[in-house]
Protein backbone atom coordinates (compact mmCIF):
# COMPACT_ATOMS: atom_id res chain seq x y z
CA UNK A 1 0.00 0.00 0.00
CA UNK A 2 2.76 2.33 0.54
CA UNK A 3 3.87 1.76 -2.54
CA UNK A 4 0.84 2.34 -4.25
CA UNK A 5 0.35 5.68 -2.29
CA UNK A 6 4.36 6.81 -3.19
CA UNK A 7 3.41 5.89 -7.15
CA UNK A 8 0.15 7.19 -7.30
CA UNK A 9 1.71 10.78 -5.23
CA UNK A 10 4.55 10.96 -7.13
CA UNK A 11 3.05 12.55 -10.67
CA UNK A 12 5.70 10.53 -12.26
CA UNK A 13 3.25 8.08 -13.72
CA UNK A 14 2.43 7.63 -17.47
CA UNK A 15 -0.95 7.17 -18.82
CA UNK A 16 0.29 3.44 -19.07
CA UNK A 17 0.84 3.28 -15.52
CA UNK A 18 -2.53 4.92 -14.37
CA UNK A 19 -3.99 2.87 -17.05
CA UNK A 20 -2.76 -0.41 -14.95
CA UNK A 21 -3.56 0.20 -11.90
CA UNK A 22 -7.19 1.24 -12.75
CA UNK A 23 -7.48 -2.06 -14.27
CA UNK A 24 -5.89 -3.60 -11.41
CA UNK A 25 -8.38 -2.13 -9.15
CA UNK A 26 -11.26 -2.48 -11.05
CA UNK A 27 -10.44 -6.33 -11.96
CA UNK A 28 -9.84 -6.87 -8.40
CA UNK A 29 -12.86 -5.64 -7.09
CA UNK A 30 -14.65 -8.04 -9.72
CA UNK A 31 -12.88 -11.02 -8.48
CA UNK A 32 -14.04 -10.38 -4.78
CA UNK A 33 -17.59 -9.67 -5.74
CA UNK A 34 -17.56 -13.00 -7.66
CA UNK A 35 -15.87 -14.87 -4.34
CA UNK A 36 -18.29 -12.94 -2.01
CA UNK A 37 -21.53 -14.13 -4.56
CA UNK A 38 -20.19 -17.68 -4.88
CA UNK A 39 -19.55 -17.56 -8.02
CA UNK A 40 -15.73 -19.42 -8.60
CA UNK A 41 -15.41 -19.78 -12.29
CA UNK A 42 -16.40 -16.16 -13.00
CA UNK A 43 -13.90 -14.88 -10.24
CA UNK A 44 -11.58 -17.24 -12.03
CA UNK A 45 -12.15 -15.97 -15.30
CA UNK A 46 -11.71 -12.38 -14.59
CA UNK A 47 -8.71 -12.88 -12.63
CA UNK A 48 -7.25 -14.39 -15.86
CA UNK A 49 -8.47 -11.55 -17.95
CA UNK A 50 -6.69 -9.40 -15.95
CA UNK A 51 -3.24 -11.33 -16.12
CA UNK A 52 -3.85 -12.01 -19.82
CA UNK A 53 -5.02 -9.00 -21.47
CA UNK A 54 -4.61 -6.04 -19.61
CA UNK A 55 -0.88 -6.89 -18.38
CA UNK A 56 0.95 -9.25 -20.05
CA UNK A 57 -0.55 -8.38 -23.58
CA UNK A 58 -0.83 -4.69 -22.87
CA UNK A 59 0.92 -3.36 -20.41
CA UNK A 60 4.08 -5.87 -19.99
CA UNK A 61 4.76 -5.17 -23.69
CA UNK A 62 4.81 -1.38 -23.49
CA UNK A 63 6.84 -0.88 -20.61
CA UNK A 64 9.60 -3.32 -22.24
CA UNK A 65 11.55 -0.27 -24.12
CA UNK A 66 10.65 1.69 -20.85
CA UNK A 67 12.87 -0.79 -18.34
CA UNK A 68 15.51 -1.38 -20.61
CA UNK A 69 16.41 1.92 -21.15
CA UNK A 70 19.03 2.78 -18.58
CA UNK A 71 19.30 7.05 -20.12
CA UNK A 72 19.75 9.17 -16.89
CA UNK A 73 16.40 11.27 -18.28
CA UNK A 74 14.39 8.02 -18.68
CA UNK A 75 15.34 7.46 -14.65
CA UNK A 76 12.01 9.11 -13.56
CA UNK A 77 9.55 6.58 -16.13
CA UNK A 78 11.64 3.72 -15.97
CA UNK A 79 10.86 3.91 -11.93
CA UNK A 80 6.94 4.65 -12.42
CA UNK A 81 7.30 1.41 -14.79
CA UNK A 82 8.90 -0.85 -12.51
CA UNK A 83 7.27 0.35 -9.21
CA UNK A 84 3.56 -0.22 -11.00
CA UNK A 85 4.95 -3.48 -12.68
CA UNK A 86 5.27 -4.58 -8.86
CA UNK A 87 2.25 -3.22 -7.56
CA UNK A 88 0.12 -5.67 -9.61
CA UNK A 89 2.48 -8.65 -9.76
CA UNK A 90 2.01 -8.53 -5.95
CA UNK A 91 -1.54 -7.68 -5.71
CA UNK A 92 -2.76 -10.06 -8.56
CA UNK A 93 -0.70 -13.03 -6.37
CA UNK A 94 -2.64 -12.13 -3.46
CA UNK A 95 -5.84 -12.03 -5.50
CA UNK A 96 -5.39 -15.14 -7.14
CA UNK A 97 -4.33 -17.37 -4.24
CA UNK A 98 -7.51 -18.48 -3.05
CA UNK A 99 -7.55 -20.41 -7.12
CA UNK A 100 -3.83 -21.29 -6.61
CA UNK A 101 -2.56 -21.62 -3.25
CA UNK A 102 0.58 -23.00 -4.23
CA UNK A 103 2.48 -21.40 -7.23
CA UNK A 104 0.96 -17.47 -5.70
CA UNK A 105 2.95 -18.85 -2.79
CA UNK A 106 6.12 -19.41 -4.55
CA UNK A 107 5.84 -16.46 -7.02
CA UNK A 108 5.07 -14.01 -4.13
CA UNK A 109 8.26 -15.32 -1.97
CA UNK A 110 10.32 -14.46 -5.35
CA UNK A 111 8.99 -10.84 -5.97
CA UNK A 112 12.27 -8.51 -5.74
CA UNK A 113 12.64 -6.49 -2.23
CA UNK A 114 11.18 -9.52 -0.43
CA UNK A 115 12.60 -9.59 3.53
CA UNK A 116 12.98 -6.18 3.17
CA UNK A 117 9.26 -4.16 3.28
CA UNK A 118 9.13 -3.02 6.86
CA UNK A 119 7.68 -4.85 10.47
CA UNK A 120 4.26 -5.19 8.34
CA UNK A 121 5.65 -7.52 5.90
CA UNK A 122 3.93 -11.07 6.23
CA UNK A 123 5.94 -13.83 6.59
CA UNK A 124 3.72 -16.09 4.16
CA UNK A 125 0.95 -14.98 1.20
CA UNK A 126 -1.52 -17.05 3.24
CA UNK A 127 -1.29 -14.08 6.41
CA UNK A 128 -0.97 -10.93 3.47
CA UNK A 129 -4.40 -9.02 3.40
CA UNK A 130 -6.56 -9.85 0.47
CA UNK A 131 -6.80 -6.79 -2.03
CA UNK A 132 -8.18 -3.85 -0.71
CA UNK A 133 -10.15 -1.12 -3.57
CA UNK A 134 -9.33 2.38 -3.75
CA UNK A 135 -11.95 3.69 -5.50
CA UNK A 136 -10.06 7.28 -6.41
CA UNK A 137 -7.11 5.02 -8.22
CA UNK A 138 -9.55 4.23 -10.97
CA UNK A 139 -9.23 6.21 -14.08
CA UNK A 140 -11.69 6.41 -16.67
CA UNK A 141 -9.89 8.43 -18.57
CA UNK A 142 -6.84 6.44 -18.62
CA UNK A 143 -8.69 3.45 -19.41
CA UNK A 144 -10.81 5.32 -22.34
CA UNK A 145 -7.39 6.34 -23.73
CA UNK A 146 -5.99 3.17 -23.66
CA UNK A 147 -8.76 1.61 -25.47
CA UNK A 148 -8.11 4.32 -28.33
CA UNK A 149 -4.88 3.62 -28.44
CA UNK A 150 -5.25 0.14 -28.98
CA UNK A 151 -7.53 0.68 -31.93
CA UNK A 152 -4.80 2.80 -33.14
CA UNK A 153 -2.46 0.19 -33.16
CA UNK A 154 -4.67 -2.96 -34.25
CA UNK A 155 -5.10 -0.77 -37.70
CA UNK A 156 -1.30 0.12 -37.42
CA UNK A 157 -0.35 -4.06 -37.09
CA UNK A 158 -3.19 -4.60 -40.30
CA UNK A 159 -1.60 -2.41 -42.19
CA UNK A 160 1.82 -3.90 -41.57
CA UNK A 161 0.36 -7.60 -41.80
CA UNK A 162 -1.44 -6.68 -45.53
CA UNK A 163 1.75 -5.33 -46.92
CA UNK A 164 4.05 -8.27 -45.69
CA UNK A 165 6.07 -5.75 -44.20
CA UNK A 166 8.67 -7.63 -41.78
CA UNK A 167 8.90 -7.25 -38.13
CA UNK A 168 12.36 -5.68 -37.99
CA UNK A 169 11.64 -3.01 -40.90
CA UNK A 170 9.52 0.11 -39.11
CA UNK A 171 6.92 2.06 -40.92
CA UNK A 172 5.78 5.72 -40.79
CA UNK A 173 2.36 6.25 -39.31
CA UNK A 174 -0.30 8.90 -40.23
CA UNK A 175 -2.98 8.78 -38.06
CA UNK A 176 -6.11 11.03 -39.40
CA UNK A 177 -8.65 11.80 -36.34
CA UNK A 178 -11.75 14.59 -36.54
CA UNK A 179 -12.51 14.53 -32.64
CA UNK A 180 -9.58 16.67 -31.23
CA UNK A 181 -10.69 15.48 -27.50
CA UNK A 182 -9.66 11.92 -29.16
CA UNK A 183 -6.62 13.87 -31.46
CA UNK A 184 -5.28 14.80 -28.15
CA UNK A 185 -5.26 11.63 -26.62
CA UNK A 186 -3.64 9.60 -29.34
CA UNK A 187 -0.83 12.55 -29.28
CA UNK A 188 -0.05 11.93 -25.48
CA UNK A 189 0.58 8.11 -26.51
CA UNK A 190 2.49 8.50 -29.46
CA UNK A 191 5.43 6.29 -27.82
CA UNK A 192 2.88 3.59 -26.95
CA UNK A 193 1.64 3.07 -30.45
CA UNK A 194 5.17 3.85 -32.00
CA UNK A 195 5.94 0.85 -29.23
CA UNK A 196 3.41 -1.69 -30.12
CA UNK A 197 2.76 -0.98 -33.72
CA UNK A 198 6.44 -1.41 -34.78
CA UNK A 199 6.76 2.71 -35.73
CA UNK A 200 9.59 4.90 -36.93
CA UNK A 201 7.07 7.53 -36.70
CA UNK A 202 3.53 8.66 -35.94
CA UNK A 203 2.32 11.66 -36.78
CA UNK A 204 -1.59 12.49 -35.51
CA UNK A 205 -3.63 14.82 -37.99
CA UNK A 206 -0.43 15.89 -40.30
CA UNK A 207 -1.58 18.53 -43.18
CA UNK A 208 -2.59 16.48 -46.39
CA UNK A 209 0.48 18.05 -48.01
CA UNK A 210 2.49 16.14 -45.47
CA UNK A 211 1.73 12.69 -46.69
CA UNK A 212 2.97 11.16 -49.70
CA UNK A 213 0.64 10.25 -52.55
CA UNK A 214 1.10 6.25 -52.22
CA UNK A 215 0.19 5.24 -49.29
CA UNK A 216 -2.14 2.36 -47.48
CA UNK A 217 -5.20 3.51 -45.68
CA UNK A 218 -7.45 1.63 -42.98
CA UNK A 219 -10.43 3.24 -42.12
CA UNK A 220 -11.22 2.11 -38.24
CA UNK A 221 -14.50 4.24 -38.10
CA UNK A 222 -16.30 7.44 -39.02
CA UNK A 223 -13.97 9.36 -37.00
CA UNK A 224 -10.46 7.90 -37.40
CA UNK A 225 -7.97 6.56 -40.10
CA UNK A 226 -4.75 5.42 -40.51
CA UNK A 227 -2.61 5.46 -43.43
CA UNK A 228 1.17 3.83 -44.01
Amino acid sequence: ATLLDDLISSGKMAIRDQFMISRLMKGSEDVDQNFTAYKFGDAQRTAYQLWLNDMCNVYLELIKPIVQSKDEENKDARWAAQATLWVALETQLRGLHPMMPYITEELWQRLPGRGTLGETEKQSIMLAEYPVIVDAYKNDNCEESMSLTMEIITACRSLRSSYNIKPKDLTHFFVKMTDEGQAAQALSQVDDILTLGSGSQVDINPSDADIPETVGTMVVNDSLTVLV
